[in-house]
């Protein structure tokens, strides 16, 4: 629904009882395949449910992915998202907002973003693994391409070339950054 008209977008969930769920909006879901891409601007609200909504990729596709405008993520768990380039999400050209969120065992790292602002705040990495970042991911010499870290816990993360969490929590290329009370630990006991 976020691209059917062209609008902006505010999506919240609101889950009874069901497949998934241990509780009303207490909830696992597990995607058959990625989402689709979102091309207008959207926000994607976890906080009514109390961040209790988890969005699982079952490790063979990304969960989300942004072309263009703006997206904001708040309050979601992303895990087992599995993609060449952000297993979680990843965004190109979009000004990414993510808060209060948790990544948790995603392939191809948690977040790549390119080309556009990024702010990630309060925010948890935990077990990712990735080629070069297995958290964050982001760079792109496109007009005002900015990332922003704070308040961020990122463990037990690997890079391809078997590097832990504290040396591929974030990789940054051909953009400025801003990384403020960030906590990087090699937990041999993730959880």
């Amino acid at each position: 629904a976020a691209n059917a008209d062209g609008n902006d977008s505010r999506i919240t969930f609101d889950s009874p009882d069901g497949p998934g769920c241990t509780a009303a909006n207490v909830c696992t879901i597990l995607l058959g395949s990625g989402l689709p891409q979102v091309n207008t601007t959207v926000l994607l609200d976890g906080a009514p449910n109390g961040a209790r909504i988890t969005l699982d990729g079952g490790g063979t596709h990304t969960i989300l992915s942004a072309f263009g405008n703006t997206m904001t993520v708040n309050a979601l768990a992303f895990v087992n998202g599995t993609g060449g380039s952000g297993g979680a999400l990843s965004t190109n050209f979009t000004t990414l907002t993510v808060t209060n969120c948790l990544f948790a065992n995603n392939s191809g790292g948690a977040i790549r973003s390119s080309n556009r602002t990024a702010l990630i705040a309060n925010s948890t990495f935990s077990g990712n693994s990735g080629g070069t970042s297995a958290g964050i991911n982001h760079g792109g010499s496109g007009l005002g391409a900015f990332l922003t870290v704070r308040n961020c816990t990122f463990k037990g993360g690997t890079s391809a070339n078997g590097a832990t969490a504290g040396a591929t929590g974030i990789a940054v290329l051909l953009s400025p950054n801003e990384l403020r009370n960030n906590v990087f630990v090699n937990d041999a006991d993730p959880g």
